[in-house]
């Protein structure tokens, strides 16, 4: 008998290769999810500087940080390994500090550059790829933590 992440894996699998899905999601993802998604990582990156963030905003960049290391592996921006991979150093200093967090320096300019680099790498993927992308993020942080 299927347990139950068996069959959700199965219906993830046939929604990938639904043709409505490929129709639907051959586009660009919609210009203002994406500005929505920008501001979020450029507030977090504010109160990073600031000295004022908390763990949504570092879990904001964290997100975002996984999710351009899957569109890397994918084939869409594979030059952002090495910036997500300082990022990491980075975020994983901060998180072991105090709180709230403050981020100065090369250390700063990294995930700002970052935050820039995957914007570009957003443009280039179609919505089906950065949904992908996204399950497969989240995929990898739940199977980090069992």
């Amino acid at each position: 008998m299927a347990t139950r992440s068996d069959r959700a894996a199965r219906a993830w699998s046939n929604l990938y290769r639904s043709p409505v899905f490929a129709a639907i999601n051959a586009r660009p993802t919609p210009e203002s999810d994406l500005n929505r998604l920008r501001a979020g990582e450029l507030l977090a990156l504010a109160d990073f500087a600031n000295g004022t963030a908390g763990r949504v905003a570092w879990q904001d960049l964290d997100d975002m940080r996984r999710v351009a290391v899957e569109l890397a592996r994918a084939g869409i921006g594979s030059e952002m390994l090495p910036l997500a991979d300082h990022a990491a150093e980075v975020l994983a200093r901060a998180a072991a500090g105090t709180q709230p967090m403050r981020v100065k320096g090369a250390d700063l300019v990294a995930l700002r550059d970052l935050q820039a680099a995957h914007d570009r790498q957003r443009s280039m993927a179609t919505r089906a790829e950065f949904i992908r992308a996204n399950h497969e993020a989240i995929e990898r942080l739940q199977a980090t933590r069992c």
